[in-house]
């Protein structure tokens, strides 16, 4: 077998045991979610390649709320247009990475969002 075949199997053990304790335990956590299917919101074009800053005016959302698919969950506004965030997957919005009046670039990671069907009970 290839080394490479024979790291992978032991990787995933040792990642959760470091994860298990000490101050990383909340990365980890976000580590995990991510790789468990969650779903990046990240900031979207404004519609002219100029524009590459804007500012999140607010949170529609909180985390913990349910959100549907293309649901506006925060609005960012430019100097010249105001762009609506919508959820890219129905589920639980479970992290705001970015709180509102911040300025947040094209691409960057808004939120994240477990996928799912209907909401907690």
């Amino acid at each position: 077998a290839s080394p490479l075949a024979l790291a992978a199997p032991r990787r995933p053990a040792a990642w959760r045991a470091q994860g298990a304790s000490g101050p990383s335990a909340p990365a980890a956590a976000r580590r995990a979610l991510s790789s468990g299917g969650a779903v990046q919101v990240k900031t979207p074009e404004f519609g002219a390649e100029s524009i590459t800053e804007g500012t999140l005016q607010e949170w529609n959302k909180k985390a913990g709320d349910f959100v549907n698919k293309d649901e506006v969950i925060a609005v960012i506004e430019t100097d010249k247009v105001s762009v609506e965030v919508k959820a890219g997957t129905s589920g639980t919005l479970l992290e705001v990475l970015v709180p509102a009046e911040e300025t947040v670039q094209v691409g960057q990671p808004l939120a994240t969002i477990q996928p799912g069907d209907a909401p907690p009970p």
